[in-house]
């Protein structure tokens, strides 16, 4: 693909999250950013892009892999899915200037 994939996520304002629902449940830990706005422009740089980001959350997505064949999916598959996005749960944000590097958490 050679680039990152992304897509809409589902939303949960708070209500449990029934696990039983789900037919391929995987737990993913994320870190998740909330925008000041928009991006409708090439970034130049990382400092380019924080300079969007209002703050960073901790996120735990939820996709729910129900394939027939999952072994044989690739990228493109996964794209066409929407990542399989089901449910995600957010924490406290924080701001991302706190940190000298997202790689650090």
């Amino acid at each position: 693909m050679g680039k990152p994939a992304n897509g809409a996520r589902g939303e949960n304002d708070g209500a449990v999250i029934d696990a039983t629902t789900f037919k391929g449940l995987m737990v993913e830990v994320e870190i998740g950013f909330v925008l000041r706005s928009s991006i409708r422009r090439s970034m130049k740089s990382v400092a380019d892009l924080k300079t969007y980001i209002a703050h960073a959350v901790p996120a735990i997505e939820l996709p729910d892999l129900n394939y027939a064949n999952p072994q044989a999916l690739n990228g493109r598959d996964l794209v066409a899915t929407n990542i399989s996005a089901r449910a995600y749960i957010v924490g406290k944000p924080f701001v991302l200037g706190d940190l000298a590097e997202v790689n650090a958490i």
